[in-house]
C-alpha cells in the first residue's frame, strides 16, 4: 500500500512499477519508515478523524473506545499461522534451522 500511496501523492503517477524502478531499495525502505511515522496521502487525515471520533464518543460517555473502532478497514486481529505456514516462511530465511528444538 505504501508504494501505491507514494505513487499517487508524491510521484503523481499511476505507474507504480515505473516509479519503483527509478528508486533504490534503500530509498523505498526510507519511504516505508516515513509512512509509519507520518502516513503518506489521505491516511493522516483518516487517522486524525478517527482520533476526533474517539474524543467525541468518550465525551458522550462511551467507554473503552479505541481508534480502531473508527477505522473498520484496519484488521485488528490477525489469524495465527499454523506450524506448517511458519516453517514454510522460515524456509526462505538463509541459515534458518528447521524442525529442531532446543
Amino acid at each position: 500500500m505504501t508504494a501505491l500511496r507514494l505513487a499517487e501523492h508524491v510521484a503523481h503517477t499511476v505507474d507504480v512499477d515505473g516509479m519503483l524502478d527509478t528508486m533504490s531499495h534503500e530509498t523505498f525502505h526510507e519511504w516505508c519508515l516515513k509512512d509509519k511515522v507520518e502516513p503518506i496521502g489521505n491516511e493522516s487525515t483518516r487517522n486524525i478523524l478517527a482520533l476526533i471520533g474517539v474524543t467525541i464518543a468518550q465525551f458522550a460517555g462511551a467507554k473503552n473506545m479505541k481508534v480502531e473502532n473508527f477505522m473498520p478497514w484496519i484488521e485488528t486481529t490477525k489469524p495465527m499461522q499454523s506450524a506448517k505456514q511458519m516453517q514454510a516462511a522460515m524456509s526462505i530465511v538463509p541459515g534458518a534451522v528447521h524442525g529442531q528444538s532446543r
